[in-house]
């Protein structure tokens, strides 16, 4: 705008080294060269609007969150942890904490989702998952096997925002708390001993009644041979 080519960036970077080039903040006086100036007018908010870049705020809120994990969620690529680097010149890749905002350049963006706790749970020893694999699972039942108590389901549905309590899906993932879970043995996914949370009991119960079937059902017997048609 003031010099007529944006090159001359480099230049303006020289003139005002306590500015950053990546971010500028509102109300910062940036020293322009003379004899480098074309236009001494103020850019229009049309012009503004058309050059400002929005970027996208993540605000790390899980313990063992990376800059490659955030890139590789919103961007799909891990690798462009330093294209998120260079957007946030005052951060310290090495050193992210809970708190710290992360500006994500919206040329990368694949998604605007928030980073859920779980997929960061993954990265940190300890993490342990349950994936639904019936139809006629029970989130109760699920909470009452693995933590051995169902006044967890509160704590868990938070740690697990994406899934539905009221309607799980083959295939969701439940994250189990480290903190919590008492065994990792899986569940036995059968709807009559869902209520259980004892697997070892109701295992040797099933295992009792496949060795002896009940008299009162006794074996449908098959017959072969020919079959009588009628003849009309």
């Amino acid at each position: 705008w003031f010099t007529g080519d944006s090159e001359n960036w480099k230049l303006l970077a020289a003139a005002n080294p306590k500015v950053r080039p990546n971010r500028i903040a509102a109300g910062a006086m940036i020293l322009i060269p003379a004899k480098r100036i074309k236009n001494k007018k103020l850019p229009t908010e049309a012009y503004a609007a058309k050059h400002r870049i929005h970027y996208f705020e993540h605000r790390v809120k899980w313990p063992g969150e990376s800059l490659s994990l955030i890139a590789g969620w919103y961007t799909g690529r891990y690798g462009n942890w330093k294209a998120i680097a260079r957007a946030n010149p005052g951060l310290n890749p090495n050193r992210i904490a809970v708190g710290n905002i992360i500006y994500i350049p919206p040329e990368l963006m694949k998604t605007k989702k928030p980073l859920p706790r779980k997929v960061v749970s993954k990265t940190l020893p300890g993490y342990f998952a349950h994936t639904v694999t019936r139809s006629d699972e029970k989130f109760s039942a699920i909470i009452r096997w693995y933590t051995g108590n169902v006044e967890n389901r509160s704590t868990i549905a938070k740690a697990n925002p994406d899934v539905d309590p009221e309607f799980l899906l083959v295939g969701d993932e439940i994250y189990i708390p480290s903190s919590l879970l008492k065994t990792r043995e899986s569940m036995v996914a059968r709807s009559n001993s869902l209520s259980s949370a004892e697997p070892a009991k109701k295992s040797q119960a099933a295992g009792k009644e496949a060795e002896a079937p009940s008299a009162a059902n006794p074996k449908k017997i098959q017959l072969f041979g020919p079959k009588q048609f009628p003849t009309h």
